[in-house]
């Protein structure tokens, strides 16, 4: 299955980043010699609309297909 994830990506639309991201979130820098670590305020974003939740399942459908008959070093991460 070679270009599997190439033709995925491209059938989501999916951009190349500027940047590279080795994260899929920022990194918290922890605070050496505090007494107390907070941590982040809590999330309000907004729950996902059912297209979004649609969308959400197709691409986890396509990787996991390829994580299972593949690539099983994805599987924690789609997890």
């Amino acid at each position: 299955m070679p270009n599997y994830i190439s033709r995925a990506l491209n059938h989501f639309q999916h951009t190349q980043p500027t940047r590279r991201q080795d994260s899929p979130h920022q990194h918290d820098i922890p605070k050496y010699g505090a007494k107390v670590q907070y941590a982040k305020q809590p999330d309000n974003t907004a729950a996902l609309n059912a297209k979004g939740k649609k969308k959400v399942h197709e691409v986890l459908r396509t990787l996991l297909y390829y994580a299972r008959a593949i690539d099983s070093t994805m599987l924690p991460t789609i997890g």
